[in-house]
């Protein structure tokens, strides 16, 4: 057992369950390190200098009652980071996610001075965040309440108690909105700073007994438009003079020498491709042209699946082909996914046509 009911509360039942050696009730009721976190408990709720959540035995009134409702095991609050990693993107000068907090059994609204919001506040790295400097971004939120109806008799004494829902999972999320993606990398770790403040951001209370408490991380990623690029497979063999023969893809028919100079990015969820293609040699030496094949298939490869895109096709060296059609297997176009153009059985003349590029 780890909460005691409200009524029948005797010494021997108080003595078990904190683990005191004695039965006067001077010394149960105020005894020392019991939990703050209790939402009935013997003794006054405060903070101390560092805003850490403290609990003050009484020194006068010694009320066994108190220990009605008293639950050794409650637990302090909480940020929920989950998942692990939020995305956000692609492009976009802000985004947006949620943080999740709760705040468990705490009696809060037992504050001499109690606090009615919850601010996070965003650093680039933990000594930021230790030091409370560069702050990157802060978010405050009204935390919820309803109506309590305090236990009669009882020292601790609420009008208020934190509306935690009622349905699993049992957190109050918190909508973080207009976060300035300006500074973050494709991947960026973010940390974070929880506490109970009023409505300037003014720290009240820690989440818990130390500062620490209050501290989360958390992962942003960027999505990145899904996107298809040429490879070289050593197909066509390249003829003489030539190191090598690659298929280059452009968004845009011309002009055909910037073909390969960047990814071609396809539409997000689409299941269909679109791209223009020519064939790009290197001459040994260092120089790139547009050359002409005779014939080739071209090949889009997605997460391990081959689409057939065109055989037997000539690549002309003074103009790009066009293709529209939809991916194998049913795929679509997920962001982070790209997919991979190649050539095969491909014939190439000794000498062929090319545009210097």
């Amino acid at each position: 057992m780890s909460a005691l009911g409200t009524t029948n509360i005797t010494t021997t039942l108080v003595k078990n369950l904190i683990g005191s050696s004695s039965n006067s009730v001077v010394n149960l009721v105020g005894a020392a390190g019991l939990n703050p976190y209790s939402y009935y408990a013997p003794g006054q709720l405060g903070v101390d200098a560092n805003k850490n959540i403290v609990l003050t035995p009484p020194v006068t009134n010694f009320k066994l009652g108190d220990f009605r409702g008293y639950d050794k095991d409650a637990v302090k609050p909480s940020v929920l980071t989950y998942p692990s990693s939020w995305g956000w993107g692609p492009g976009g000068s802000t985004c947006s996610f949620v943080m999740r907090y709760r705040l468990e059994a705490l009696n809060l609204f037992a504050f001499v001075d109690p606090g009615d919001y919850v601010t996070f506040d965003f650093y680039a790295s933990a000594a930021d965040r230790s030091a409370g400097t560069n702050l990157k971004h802060r978010q405050i939120f009204t935390i919820p309440v309803t109506g309590d109806s305090p236990l009669p008799g009882h020292t601790r004494q609420s009008h208020s108690k934190v509306n935690t829902p009622i349905t699993a999972p049992w957190w109050i999320e918190c909508n973080i909105t207009g976060f300035d993606t300006s500074w973050l990398s494709i991947d960026t770790d973010i940390y974070i700073d929880t506490y109970i403040s009023d409505a300037y951001s003014n720290r009240k209370i820690n989440f818990g007994t130390s500062l620490t408490d209050s501290y989360s991380s958390l992962g942003l990623h960027q999505y990145l438009q899904p996107y298809l690029s040429g490879q070289n497979t050593n197909v066509p063999i390249p003829p003489s003079g030539y190191a090598v023969i690659f298929p280059a893809v452009s968004a845009s028919a011309s002009p055909i020498c910037s073909y390969g100079s960047s990814n071609v990015q396809q539409t997000y969820n689409s299941t269909t491709y679109a791209f223009y293609i020519v064939a790009k040699g290197i001459v040994i030496g260092g120089s790139t042209r547009v050359v002409a094949i005779d014939s080739v298939d071209i090949i889009l490869t997605k997460n391990g699946v081959r689409t057939t895109i065109d055989t037997g096709v000539a690549l002309s060296h003074i103009s790009g082909a066009y293709y529209y059609g939809t991916l194998a297997g049913g795929g679509t176009w997920d962001y982070d996914s790209f997919g991979v153009i190649t050539f095969e059985n491909a014939t190439i003349q000794d000498v062929p046509l090319y545009t210097q590029c």
